[in-house]
């Protein structure tokens, strides 16, 4: 089991991020000298260290609850080890936003061992440093701002609202998740196949092989998706044709194919209208709240870019040179586990942990007698949690409650008569104070 602190009289712990994907992961260490994190890379110094969780015949699977804890502690903490000289670690995890409710928090029980844990959207905000600036400085008011977090990934895209509301004490932004949408059509296997089809069938016509038959192997279909994913992004980024290079793809021929820009502007045309009319339908078309930033993060980034600037514009899709999309979970990550390690006393000679719930929060409609459990006791602190309530006539109001260790009312919140929904989000500080919204326009803070 991973040590998760330092102690007083040895070296200090490296802070670390590890961005938990689906089906891969991501490290990223917090330079000290440089003061900003840097991702961990490969052996050969050029590819960004992904690791893939495999089955017994070496095909890419998804991490669940079932293998998470074996893929963490047998692969994940040694290579965050390895990249940052040291067993004595601060980790933060990542956790998908579009998780549901039970997986989260089996989710969170496995993570927790390790560290802190945040979410893939929030972790992307503090890559991004949207939290960093000065609040008064920002050119869209000084109270409330809508962040669209947009992650490409194996898994498909997924697009996290994040408002930031001011804090009315010292002027700092707070971060609140409003809602995640996902759509998993459009993701790196829809993207990369067709374009290694294409590959494997000008091969074909070239070596005068039967149509098919060089994708119907596995071997060489393998090799040809390796090749098209790294293919994918060279064709996002340059405006010209890609080579497609593959040693002995199929009896010992080489392959070596170009495809133009405008040939593969046609092979992905369905999947660009399809995601440009998830877009425009869920952020900008009919919608209460209008997005004043968009953030790009995953594989996907660049093919994201150009889709993210059509449909929301160039003043709104945040391009910041000095961040990798790709990697910008992982970095958010070890900024996370650095500030985490910033918030450790120093004098202390105990082992330090991330900061836990100490009580449990309920909320309680009237006239019922059971009490729903929103944040739990030893839940990560900042957390973070959005609950919807059924406006009705036998239910005007309901009850914030908590529950431990002592059971105490804490207030009593009106719902909304004109709406069918009441959206009720609490927000807990590492230092124990609740800030509660209802629909977004923050009501009370307690504590």
């Amino acid at each position: 089991m991973p040590v998760i602190s330092s102690s007083l009289g040895s070296a200090p712990a490296v802070a670390v991020g590890i961005d938990l994907g689906r089906c891969n992961a991501r490290i990223a260490t917090f330079d000290e000298n440089l003061n900003h994190p840097v991702l961990a890379y490969n052996s050969d110094g050029h590819h960004m260290t992904r690791v893939v969780l495999e089955d017994e015949n070496h095909n890419p699977v998804n991490v669940t609850k079932d293998n998470l804890h074996t893929f963490l502690k047998e692969k994940l903490w040694q290579l965050a080890s390895d990249a940052a000289h040291t067993k004595d670690l601060q980790i933060v995890t990542s956790i998908p936003n579009d998780t549901n409710d039970d997986s989260s928090q089996e989710w969170l029980s496995v993570l927790q061992r390790f560290g802190g844990v945040i979410t893939e959207a929030a972790a992307v905000c503090l890559a991004y440093g949207v939290m960093e600036e000065p609040w008064s400085s920002r050119s869209v008011g000084c109270q409330r701002k809508h962040v669209l977090v947009l992650d490409g990934g194996f898994s498909g895209i997924k697009a996290t609202t994040i408002l930031l509301a001011s804090n009315s004490n010292d002027n700092t932004p707070l971060l609140m998740e409003v809602g995640c949408k996902a759509l998993p059509e459009v993701n790196g296997s829809t993207l990369i196949e067709p374009l290694a089809q294409a590959v494997a069938q000008q091969f074909e016509q070239k070596y005068r092989y039967p149509r098919g038959e060089v994708w119907q192997s596995k071997k060489a279909r393998r090799k040809l998706l390796k090749e098209c994913e790294a293919g994918l992004t060279t064709l996002q980024i340059n405006n010209s044709s890609v080579t497609i290079h593959v040693d002995g793809l199929y009896e010992g021929m080489d392959c070596q194919v170009s495809i133009s820009k405008p040939k593969w502007e046609h092979l992905s045309s369905k999947l660009v209208q399809h995601t440009k009319t998830f877009l425009k339908t869920n952020f900008v078309d009919n919608v209460s709240r209008q997005i004043d930033e968009v953030l790009l993060s995953g594989n996907l980034h660049a093919w994201l870019k150009p889709l993210a600037l059509s449909v929301f514009g160039v003043d709104k899709v945040v391009l910041n040179p000095s961040i990798d999309p790709s990697g910008a979970i992982a970095i958010g990550c070890a900024k996370q586990a650095y500030l985490n390690l910033q918030d450790e006393s120093s004098s202390s000679s105990h082992t330090k942990k991330v900061p836990m719930s100490p009580i449990s929060i309920g909320i309680q409609t009237q006239g019922d007698d059971d009490k729903i459990i929103l944040i739990d006791r030893g839940t990560p602190l900042p957390a973070m949690m959005t609950h919807k309530v059924s406006s009705s006539l036998t239910s005007s109001t309901i009850d914030l409650w908590q529950l431990e260790p002592s059971e105490k009312q804490l207030c009593q919140i009106e719902l909304d008569e004109a709406s069918t929904t009441t959206t009720v989000r609490l927000y807990l500080t590492p230092k124990g104070q609740l800030r509660v919204w209802v629909n977004d326009d923050e009501s009370i803070v307690i504590g």
